[in-house]
């Protein structure tokens, strides 16, 4: 996984004072560039309305329209998300910021923040039945470990069957992907390296 599948999660779960947040970060980053919402619409490929509406919290954007935005205006994604700088941070369950794939069949749910600024992006990930992944390549790598159901997982010509405990550890730019092929959930735990949507994540840090 890299990049431009994480870009193709949209949100599904968060405290509201994360998207407030959100729109008032767009709009001063948008105004400190000087550039108007008609300007920001030109460049990204949307509506003037709608990117009102992200600054309003009246719609939610996804991670790649965030992504778009982020590369028009010359800052990183953190830029969104961070408020401070804590050098540590703790998440309580079910209070990290979520997201899923585009199918709707794999709930992404990030597990520290981008603002500790660390070295690798931790995930808790539940991948409903006949779930698939697709191959992807990319800089870095990825550490996966199950902890309930099972996970068929390729990396190059190889078929890996994980079970719970087991886990699985390889360079990303080897083509990889995941398959829950049962007909049950798999939960696990994902850690990319290096972080690709830094997020504030859960509600203690400093």
């Amino acid at each position: 996984m890299d990049s431009k599948a994480l870009a193709s999660r949209r949100p599904v779960a968060g405290a509201e004072e994360e998207q407030e947040s959100l729109g008032r970060r767009l709009k001063a980053l948008r105004t400190e560039h000087g550039i108007t919402l008609a300007q920001l619409g030109r460049m990204v490929g949307l509506s003037a309305s709608y990117l009102s509406q992200i600054e309003r919290n009246k719609a939610q954007p996804s991670l790649s329209t965030l992504s778009s935005v982020a590369e028009k205006l010359g800052v990183e994604m953190r830029s969104f998300f961070e408020d401070s700088t804590p050098v540590w941070q703790v998440v309580r369950k079910g209070t990290g910021e979520a997201f899923s794939d585009e199918t709707g069949k794999a709930s992404f749910e990030i597990l520290s923040s981008g603002a500790v600024k660390g070295k690798f992006e931790p995930y808790r990930i539940t991948c409903q039945p006949s779930t698939t992944i697709e191959e992807d390549t990319h800089q870095g790598e990825e550490l996966i470990f199950v902890l309930e159901g099972e996970l068929e997982v390729s990396v190059g010509e190889e078929i890996f069957a994980l079970k719970p405990g087991d886990s699985i550890h390889y360079q990303g730019t080897q083509p990889h992907a995941w398959r829950n092929l049962s007909g049950n959930e798999c939960c696990l735990l994902w850690a990319l390296s290096p972080p690709v949507v830094p997020s504030r994540g859960g509600e203690e840090g400093g």
